[in-house]
This record gives structure tokens, C-alpha cells and sequence, in this order.
């Protein structure tokens, strides 16, 4: 799973330039096996990741996987105009390029917790604001 920070609105059919020129942050790589929760009930996929967003950009949730046992695990998805997309492969976890949904996106939960400021820093920020 990969999180990016991109100036790209929408997606396009080629991965990497999705990323708008940036470069991706891998958040979690290993096996993941998707619970069987109640409906409307969110799990944890990754925790503490070294990912900053920028807050200025758009941020692109990239989930690659190859194989499956089977089974069927519906996701919530919304459609409806001004949103950034989705760009999938079916066949090759390693594909360069995939078919676009235009106007697309899976629900999802990120929790984004503020980093304390250090003392030391204290002289810095003070600095910016005089």
C-alpha cells in the first residue's frame, strides 16, 4: 500500500504518472487477511506509518495484491462528478498501466495525528512569526 502526495486531479490510465511527480510512501507490505466485520464497521489495515501529508495536494491510496483465495468483500464506492477516480489492473500486480473509472472513489478512513513540537524547535517557530 502506497500513499502519495500529487498534484494530479484525476487519474489516468498510466500508474506513475499519477503520482504527479512525486514519490510514493510505502505504508504497509505483507500478508493481510481482511476480517469479517459487521456492516459499516472499519478496520485497521496499517498503523503509524512514516507518511506526512502535505495538506495542500491531493493524496493518492495506491493497494496492489496478487492472488486471492476467493471470496467476495464488498467495499463502499461513490460515483458522482468531481471525483479524482479509480485506475485498476486485474491481471498483473506489477502492471504499468490499468483502465480508469472516471468519477470514482472507495470510501476509506485516514487518521492523521498531529506531530508534537519539540522545545528545541520553539526558537524556529517563534522566528517565522515575528
Amino acid at each position: 500500500m502506497l500513499l502519495c502526495n500529487t498534484s494530479v486531479s484525476a487519474v489516468t490510465a498510466t500508474f506513475n504518472d499519477n503520482y504527479g511527480g512525486k514519490t510514493p510512501v510505502n505504508v504497509f507490505s505483507g500478508t493481510f487477511t481482511v476480517p469479517s466485520l459487521a456492516a459499516n464497521q472499519w478496520h485497521t489495515i496499517f498503523d503509524k506509518a512514516n507518511f506526512t501529508y502535505d495538506n495542500s495536494l491531493n493524496l493518492l491510496f495506491e493497494v496492489s495484491w496478487q492472488g486471492s483465495t476467493g471470496g467476495s468483500t464488498p467495499f463502499k464506492a461513490k460515483s458522482g462528478s468531481g471525483l479524482g477516480g479509480r485506475v485498476y489492473n486485474m491481471s498483473d500486480k506489477y502492471a504499468q498501466t490499468g483502465s480508469v473509472t472516471a468519477n470514482w472513489a472507495f470510501y476509506g478512513r485516514i487518521t492523521i495525528i498531529p506531530t508534537a513540537i519539540e522545545p528545541e524547535s520553539l526558537g524556529n517557530i517563534r522566528a517565522l512569526f515575528h
